[in-house]
């Protein structure tokens, strides 16, 4: 078979194996005559793939295959060939074995056949813009997810870590639940790569959380426990928007990439944003680098300043590329709002000053 098939199939699966996991079943990826398969704490995932000359499932560790599969050409074949213990492989003049994987339990098959929803590819980005604000390893146990739920006639998708609070909605059209459903990372980016690398994704959402499948994909993700805190109170704080400003995402893009490269190891990445004579000013600041850009604000009063605020940069690079303007109204309480359309997002981060 051609390598660059089982790469395409070991990305996705990829997602979800975990090579740090206690399970030992959870560290394996299995693979058979039609399919390479795994499961663990962040869901279960089938991929369907011709492998006729493994005739019997076999597990072997994820690691050692992702080694292997991973750094092969992509245009050669790969060839197999079981023996008692191991599996053998071959590529072009490069060979090797795998052992199999001696543990206790099998991957769960996944029966569930109702799949009623198509999933837009809003949606798909919408994933990872709303879950934007609860990746951080220091968001508290009661925050850490991202609630979706259909709310004033769409589907909402909103996370929160008292920082910043990012919220995306997409259209509700045949969404298959009624009540909130809540999932933790990396579930939000796993969904959001099946949606997108996979042909006639369809969707079904239950107690247990997502049930995917495509032409090439099935996979079944958890959701997690509800969050504590609720989040519509801190959203209408932020309901009105009078000084807005267009922003050149690819551009403050590049700054943020840039400063977030300069920055001192071991220090949470930051900048400086202020609007100065009809400029956005943004600056970075370190021991050794610094780095600094205007960037011109249309639609704002010249004569119209605001104090530097000091801004996490992790939380807006991702968001940035979706992101058509930003709010200045609460910047005199150290907040910045960024917004967009496609789909509509709104991401709230806070800062001090300097």
């Amino acid at each position: 078979m051609l390598i660059g098939e089982l790469q395409k199939a070991a990305k996705l699966v990829q997602l979800v194996s975990n090579v740090i996991s206690i399970s030992d079943l959870f560290k394996c990826v299995e693979l058979s005559s039609t399919s390479l398969r795994a499961c663990s704490e962040f869901g279960n995932v089938k991929y369907a793939i011709s492998m006729p000359e493994i005739t019997a499932p076999k597990l072997v560790n994820t690691a050692a295959f992702f080694a292997v599969i991973n750094n092969l050409a992509t245009s050669g074949e790969i060839h197999f060939k079981l023996t008692e213990t191991h599996l053998e492989w071959k590529a072009g003049s490069a060979k090797g074995k795998w052992a199999f994987a001696a543990v206790d339990g099998t991957i769960p098959e996944i029966t569930h056949t109702e799949f009623p929803w198509v999933p837009s590819e809003f949606f798909a980005d919408a994933l990872i813009l709303a879950s934007g604000a609860c990746q951080s390893a220091t968001v508290s146990v009661g925050l850490y997810g991202m609630n979706i739920e259909p709310k004033d006639g769409k589907l909402r998708l909103v996370s929160s870590n008292m920082i910043s609070l990012a919220i995306a909605y997409v259209g509700l059209d045949g969404y298959p639940k009624t009540d909130a459903i809540t999932v933790r990372p990396p579930i939000p980016r796993i969904l959001s790569t099946l949606i997108k690398t996979t042909t006639n994704g369809r969707l079904d959402v239950t107690d247990d959380g997502f049930y995917f499948t495509s032409d090439e994909v099935i996979a079944q993700l958890p959701r997690s426990v509800p969050l504590e805190h609720d989040l519509d109170g801190v959203l209408s704080k932020f309901s009105t928007a009078v000084d807005t400003i267009p922003i050149s995402n690819a551009a403050i893009a590049q700054f943020l990439n840039r400063a977030k490269a300069l920055a001192d190891k071991g220090v949470a990445p930051e900048i400086s944003f202020r609007i100065t004579n009809g400029s956005i000013v943004l600056e970075q600041k370190g021991i050794s680098n610094t780095s600094e850009e205007y960037f011109l604000a249309e639609g704002i009063d010249a004569t119209k300043e605001f104090n530097s605020v000091v801004l996490p940069i992790n939380l807006m690079v991702d968001a940035l590329k979706n992101v058509d303007e930003a709010i200045l109204d609460y910047l005199p309480n150290n907040v910045l709002v960024l917004r967009g359309v496609a789909p509509e997002f709104m991401h709230i981060i806070g800062g001090k000053s300097v």
